[in-house]
């Protein structure tokens, strides 16, 4: 088979997974492969944004942050709060299979808030940082800006989770955060008003 049919099929393979029995397009797509190529991935990241309304692709995350320092880097940990940060952002069938029962989202991410002490020494100056507390402080801050990021938001299905969590005031406490009220009609009225007098 020659290059030309190589290519030829790749690109039929390609529509065929676009859209489905759509092939007498082929042409049309042969002339614009830009296109071809876009639409391919804004089909694979849809699929790919699908998978996450399922604990199942949630579970090993949360697991991995679980992990114990030595057996897991840090930087992998980084890469999981990253992805939870863009996960809270999405649809209500994303933030139910985050507060499944399968994943523990929320706990685990309550318990990088515990104080520790080796970190409130290393952070008084009392002792020496090492590499191993270092990354946990790291991580720890980062939870943090991840909770922050969520109180921000004030969504009600974020914060209905951790209102049901019986230890979280008490861990987001130890950070100095609480978890924020529901958005009510005079906090939209206060905030337009606040808006408008400040033009």
């Amino acid at each position: 088979m020659s290059n030309v049919d190589e290519y030829s099929d790749y690109i039929k393979r390609t529509i065929a997974l676009i859209e489905k029995n759509e092939n007498e397009k082929y042409i049309n797509f042969a002339l614009d492969l830009p296109n071809l190529n876009f639409m391919a991935c804004k089909r694979f990241l849809k699929e790919l944004a699908v998978c996450f309304e399922s604990p199942v692709f949630i579970a090993p995350l949360i697991r991995l942050l679980k992990t114990p320092n030595g057996q897991e880097s840090f930087s992998n940990k980084k890469i999981v709060l990253d992805i939870i940060r863009n996960l809270v952002c999405g649809n209500e069938k994303v933030l139910t299979a985050l507060n499944s029962p399968a994943c523990d989202t929320y706990m685990s991410l309550l318990r990088l808030l515990m104080r520790n002490t080796k970190a409130e020494n290393a952070k008084a100056g009392r002792m020496g940082v090492t590499p191993e507390v270092r990354h946990q402080m790291e991580l720890q801050n980062k939870a943090i800006e991840l909770f922050k990021f969520m109180f921000a938001q004030r969504r009600p299905t974020i914060i209905r989770d951790l209102k049901c969590i019986g230890a979280s005031d008490t861990l987001l406490k130890e950070q100095d955060l609480g978890i924020p009220d529901f958005i009510s009609l005079p906090d939209l009225i206060g905030t337009f008003d606040k808006w408008e007098s400040s033009w």
